[in-house]
Formats: C-alpha cells, sequence, structure tokens
C-alpha cells in the first residue's frame, strides 16, 4: 500500500511538472497563447497578433475574436496578423484564439487588452477658464512628441469634452502641456515629460474649502491695544483687543473658536466649542486663562529664516476640520512653538527654512515642524534660451525648472516637470499657432531667460514620478497639495550640483505658487 501510494505521489508531480507547471500566464488551455501580447495590454494602431500554436503542422485553422467580433482567419504559420485597431471604438477587449486541428479538435486561448488610440481625453468643467481673480482666460492643451515636435493641440471651451489624436504617432508616451492666456498678453505653459495615453483632468480653479458662512466675534471687555490671534474652522487672524468685532469665515457649522494672546511673558487660550455662523459671538479676554504648552525646536544650523505655521486637528484620522494656531519664527537659532496642551490629538505644521543657500517649504500633518532637507543632486548641462539638459538624484518625485520674461507689454512663463533618476534634454514644445495668433503681442521666445534654479518636491501622494503623473491626471496638477497630505519643495540654484546657491531665494516663486495660478 505505501508503495502504491508513493509511485501515485510521483505520477502527480510528473503531470504536474508535464501540464501545468508550463511558464504561461495568460490563455485558458496552456498550449495554445498570444505571443505578443499579454493580459491587460494597451495598444493601438496596428497591432501585431501573434500566437503560440503546438504542433502547427496538424494545425488547419486559427480564428481570431475581439468581444466576438471576427478579425481573422489563419491557416497558415506563423499564424501572425495586423489588426488596425483604428477601425473600433477605444476600450477594454476580450481577444480570443481557436485553434482547429485536422481531427477537428479545438484548443482556446483568451486575454483583455485596452485599445487606446485617443492620445489624450479630457472635459472642461464649467467654470474652468476663470482664473481666482475673476478675469476670463483663454485655453489650451497640446502635446509633443520628446523631441518637442507639435503632434495634437485644442483650444478649448467651458463644458467641452476634447479627444486629442495622432494616427502617425506610434509612441506610448509624450510632453503633455496646459497653457492659459489672460487678456491676450499674458501666457502661462505648465509642461509634463512622458505622460502616457488616457484621460487627463485639466488643473483645478479652486482647490479651498467652501465657504458656507461668516462668525462675528467682539470681546465685551476690549479696551488695551494688546494683539490676539483668532482662528474658526476656515479661517484666522489677528485681532487687536479695543478694535471692532470682526467676521471670520467658516468652512463648517458649529465650528471651535480658539483665540490666544501674542507676546506676553506668559500666553494664555481660550477654546469655545459650538458656534453657528448664524450667531454672533460675544467674550471676554479675561476668561483667556489657559496657559498654552511650549515646545523649542532643536538648533537650526545655517538657518536665516524660519517660520512654521501651526495646526490643530480635531480628529486623529481625518484632516478636513483644521484650526491655525499661530504663527512662530526663528529667534536665537531655534523656534518656540506655543500650542493648546492636549486639547488637539494631532498637530501638524507647514514650515518655511531659508539658509544654506537652499530654501525649503514643507506642510507636515503630523509634526510640528519639518525642515530636513530633501537628499538630491540636481546638474544642468547646456542651458540655452529655450532648453537645459537636467540630470537628477536623489529621494523626490519631481523636478521644476523654468523660463520666461515679464517686459511693460508681455508676460510669459514656461515651466516644465519631470522625475528623479535620469538625464534628460527638456526644451520648450513648438506651440500650436492658434496660441500666438489669440495673443494681441508677440511673444518672443528669444526674451526668454533661464530662472536658473531648480525646485524638487516629495508628495505624499506620490512614490515617484509615474504615481505622481497618475495622480494629477485624475486631480489636475495643482491638486497634490491636499490639506492633510504631507509635501515638501526645495529650491536649488542650478550653478553645479545642489547647494551651490546663488540666487535671492526670497524673490523665486515656490512650485505650490507657480502650479496654483489657476
Amino acid at each position: 500500500m505505501k508503495l502504491f501510494i508513493t509511485r501515485f505521489i510521483f505520477l502527480l508531480l510528473i503531470s504536474c511538472c508535464g501540464l501545468s507547471c508550463k511558464n504561461d500566464q495568460n490563455q485558458v488551455n496552456p498550449d495554445l497563447y498570444f505571443k505578443t501580447l499579454k493580459d491587460g495590454s494597451v495598444i493601438w494602431n496596428l497591432a501585431n497578433i501573434e500566437l503560440a500554436v503546438p504542433n502547427p503542422a496538424s494545425i488547419t485553422k486559427v480564428e481570431i475574436f475581439a468581444n466576438s467580433q471576427a478579425l481573422f482567419t489563419l491557416t497558415q504559420p506563423s499564424f501572425s496578423a495586423s489588426w488596425n485597431t483604428q477601425g473600433v471604438e477605444d476600450g477594454e477587449y476580450e481577444l480570443k484564439a481557436i485553434s482547429t486541428n485536422q481531427q477537428g479538435n479545438q484548443q482556446t486561448a483568451s486575454i483583455k487588452i485596452t485599445v487606446q488610440n485617443t492620445l489624450l481625453s479630457f472635459t472642461v468643467e464649467n467654470n474652468h477658464l476663470r482664473s481666482s481673480s475673476g478675469q476670463l482666460e483663454k485655453g489650451w492643451v497640446f502635446i509633443s512628441s520628446l523631441s518637442g515636435e507639435l503632434l495634437a493641440s485644442a483650444e478649448f471651451k467651458n463644458g467641452e469634452k476634447i479627444k486629442l489624436l495622432n494616427p502617425e504617432y506610434t509612441g506610448n508616451s509624450f510632453i503633455l502641456s496646459e497653457a492659459y492666456l489672460r487678456n491676450g498678453v499674458s501666457l502661462d505653459i505648465a509642461s509634463f515629460q512622458d505622460v502616457q495615453r488616457g484621460q487627463w483632468t485639466l488643473a483645478r480653479v479652486d482647490q479651498s474649502p467652501t465657504v458656507i458662512g461668516r462668525l462675528s466675534i467682539s470681546f465685551k471687555d476690549s479696551v488695551g491695544i494688546h494683539p490676539y490671534y483668532v482662528s474658526t474652522s476656515g479661517d484666522s487672524r489677528v485681532f487687536y483687543e479695543g478694535g471692532n468685532s470682526i467676521l471670520l469665515n467658516l468652512t463648517q457649522s458649529p465650528t471651535r473658536l480658539f483665540i490666544r494672546e501674542i507676546d506676553k511673558e506668559i500666553n494664555h487660550y481660550d477654546l469655545i466649542e459650538g458656534l453657528i455662523f448664524s450667531e454672533a459671538y460675544k467674550g471676554l479676554f479675561s476668561q483667556l486663562n489657559k496657559p498654552l504648552k511650549t515646545f523649542d525646536t532643536p538648533t537650526l544650523g545655517g538657518a536665516q529664516t524660519v517660520g512654521v505655521r501651526l495646526y490643530g486637528f480635531p480628529s486623529a484620522t481625518s484632516f478636513q476640520e483644521f484650526y491655525q494656531l499661530g504663527v512662530f519664527s526663528l529667534n536665537q537659532g531655534s523656534v518656540k512653538i506655543e500650542y493648546p496642551g492636549t486639547y488637539f490629538p494631532v498637530y501638524g505644521s507647514e514650515s518655511l527654512f531659508r539658509g544654506n543657500n537652499i530654501r525649503i517649504n514643507a506642510f507636515n500633518p503630523t509634526k510640528m515642524y519639518d525642515v530636513a532637507p530633501l537628499k538630491a543632486q540636481v546638474i544642468f548641462e547646456n542651458k540655452g534660451k529655450i532648453s537645459a539638459t537636467v540630470a537628477t538624484f536623489g529621494d523626490f518625485d519631481i523636478y521644476v525648472v523654468g523660463w520666461g520674461y515679464n517686459d511693460k507689454r508681455a508676460a510669459f512663463s514656461w515651466v516644465v516637470t519631470g522625475g528623479s533618476g535620469k538625464s534628460e534634454y527638456v526644451k520648450l514644445p513648438d506651440l500650436p499657432p492658434s496660441i500666438l495668433g489669440a495673443a494681441s503681442v508677440n511673444f518672443n521666445t528669444n526674451n526668454l531667460e533661464f530662472f536658473n534654479v531648480v525646485q524638487l518636491a516629495d508628495y505624499e501622494i506620490a512614490s515617484d514620478y509615474r504615481s505622481f503623473i497618475q495622480y494629477i491626471s485624475r486631480n489636475g496638477y495643482n491638486s497634490p497639495y491636499v490639506f492633510g497630505k504631507g509635501w515638501k519643495e526645495q529650491v536649488f540654484s542650478a550653478n553645479g550640483i545642489t547647494g551651490g546657491g546663488r540666487n535671492n531665494m526670497t524673490d523665486i516663486p515656490t512650485i505650490k505658487e507657480k502650479l496654483s495660478r489657476r
């Protein structure tokens, strides 16, 4: 009996080695499979379909179907065909192959693929072409080859659905650019390297929380001129004792009201809960009797400027509701931060560090400050009027470089975003003629000057450049600044490697400022 079981297991192992252990991942029958395509492939234009067919001399035909629609009947080795996908709609398809031998026996293989002949598709929101200042704008999206040659472009209007096509282009990725023209004289272009075919979302017009009302605040014992800091769920400001009542925006109601003293030897605070915008709050400064806790950062070597904006989050798991608790700055090498003890379970911060020829802007939802520099190296070569070679290495997601000019008649800005870990040539893509035709001035690319800095960023919403592009393709390129998700930006001079700065860091817009102009 024991010998029988042993021989049975041996035969079972032989069977496994002969059948199911074959290196095959995409077909029902392991003897027939697609050689040039695999499950999940994305195809466009002419797609080569080649099948691995066992014992091909015995096969009389191989039929290929796409979603049950017959495509080809192949009767000769090598059992391959070219499928012109321009004749079908974009979308997911099941490709099925059925082989029939001389005895009438059949074998089947199937995979799912996606046809993506559209280079880019996007929908324009109804209020998209209006800037945050209320100005009407014109907008374009255009895509270019990696060498900058224009492949397709479209001027878009509010509410439109746009598809960009170029049947002659066979590549999977390209440079994507969004362009906005204001008053016919101010042109801003943001370009992104290595964007893949698919859907895109335009930069959002407004990422700030919706204001639902205002809270009126006054103090019955207001007689002096001492400053206080007040904050609600949607607004904060400095309020001077002895002043009139103030109005603070609310993003939710009921809200908390945080009030704190400023610049006293020991500062106190009060927190009032359950306030709604339909009522006026009248308080007493004398009720501010809770002493603030203090936290001193370590000495920050080389710092010229450090600023910390502190936030309190009532929930340890959600960051939708938050309160600004004060702004603190460098004093004798460190920053003294004041906070209301354990009232908030989580404290976050937006930090600015300037010194050592670098500038760091960061938001950390769970730390009171965060000014640690990114580990990075950036090398520039062949800097020109509209191009440069950029090599980037380090622990960050994206780099941003740019060119621009602003004279009395026109303003032109172009920024380009790429990823870490490679050397690439960046160049202003060829502009669509419709952009230049819509302008009331001549945008002269010969006037463009290199900004002479590189900005790096690391985002909690992304693990690398590819996931960053995937995120903004769904949410818009000014969307990584999600409140409650950390981010860090760092500015370096373009002179050599990181840390070789010679620029006035104060005057350089941050990536957030550049990409939030929408």
